[in-house]
């Protein structure tokens, strides 16, 4: 065995033991209680270089109690079970049928970005200074894609829009993620940028630079797409009788806590409840209530002006990754040497 076969041997060694845990590098929001939403602040960073755009686009498969990338949504590649779901979906009419085919056999698109949480009195304090990955759910890219779209702050000067790149460091758009529960998701309608520009922290240049530099690669947080497993599922699923073909439009019976991967939020099209605040990014939180509006349209009914200065926190610094045992050490020491 060669040098760089072992080397191989061992990164797949680790990976398989990292995978057994949560990245410690990756944010995930609480779980919203009812009658009580939740709220966090924190600045979207530019893309590394191994990202093409702002954010990595991503995805997967929960069958068979397995967890499996879809290389449709990672690299825009067929991808057997997907295409086998679609095939499916093409043979009903049945729209309750047809969204069970996609739910049990489609991946979901998610969108994964690097984010900054500044060192502000509403931050949670173990958050303060630290840069994270965040996976976003479709509700919140369609609302970064609006911004990125829009060519100004619009026509009211005492309500601008937010616009433009809304990740430049020195001039970004706050993302202001609101949660809410619905059923046994997060929803994230009531989300929104905060409509001024500012520098990702007041701090300098030298402070911008330290914070994009603990940036994580993205790309690399997922494990490669294994075709042949997806093609393994849809040639059993095709194989099947059709009494056992029928399962893929029932019920599944895999409780939603065993796939390794939890949605935030349920990605059905729903009535949403009128937009209550507006928020700045300036810095002690006081409130002003306006006269409820008369009518039942989106109308802002209540404004929320934030003044938030950055606070002391611990240096910037990445999350403390799981050692790895001492076999493992022993094998990239050995490496190293060679």
């Amino acid at each position: 065995m060669t040098s760089r076969d072992e080397l191989e041997r061992v990164r797949a060694a680790m990976k398989q033991k990292q995978s057994k845990g949560r990245d410690p590098y990756e944010w995930r929001a609480d779980k919203a209680k009812p009658g009580n939403p939740l709220k966090w602040k924190f600045f979207i960073l530019p893309p590394v270089e191994s990202m093409q755009m702002w954010y990595y686009q991503h995805g997967g498969h929960f069958i068979e109690r397995k967890f499996l990338e879809c290389p449709r949504l990672h690299d825009e590649l067929p991808c057997p079970l997907c295409d086998f779901a679609f095939d499916k979906m093409s043979e009903t009419t049945d729209k309750k049928q047809r969204s069970q085919i996609a739910r049990t056999l489609l991946s979901s698109e998610r969108y994964a970005v690097n984010i900054y949480f500044p060192a502000y009195d509403s931050t949670p304090v173990e958050l303060r200074g630290k840069v994270f990955w965040y996976s976003m759910s479709s509700t919140i890219y369609n609302k970064a894609e609006a911004v990125v779209m829009r060519d100004g702050p619009g026509d009211d000067p005492d309500n601008p829009e937010p616009y433009g790149l809304f990740y430049d460091p020195t001039a970004a758009h706050a993302l202001i993620l609101r949660a809410s529960a619905k059923g046994e998701y997060n929803n994230y309608d009531e989300s929104m940028f905060a409509p001024k520009k500012g520098p990702i922290t007041g701090k300098g240049e030298d402070k911008i630079a330290e914070i994009l530099g603990l940036r994580h690669d993205i790309p690399s947080k997922f494990k490669p797409r294994d075709i042949d497993a997806l093609q393994e599922i849809v040639d059993r699923l095709s194989g099947s009788s059709s009494a056992k073909t029928s399962v893929i439009v029932e019920e599944k019976t895999t409780k939603k806590s065993d796939s390794p991967i939890q949605p935030e939020e349920e990605e059905l099209e729903t009535e949403t409840e009128v937009e209550t605040d507006v928020e700045t990014d300036v810095e002690v939180e006081v409130e002003t209530k306006a006269a409820p509006a008369e009518t039942e349209t989106e109308v802002e009914t209540e404004t929320e002006v934030e003044t938030e200065t950055e606070v002391e926190a611990e240096p910037a610094a990445e999350a403390s990754v799981p050692e790895s045992d001492e076999e493992l050490d022993a094998l990239l020491a050995k490496l190293k040497n060679d």
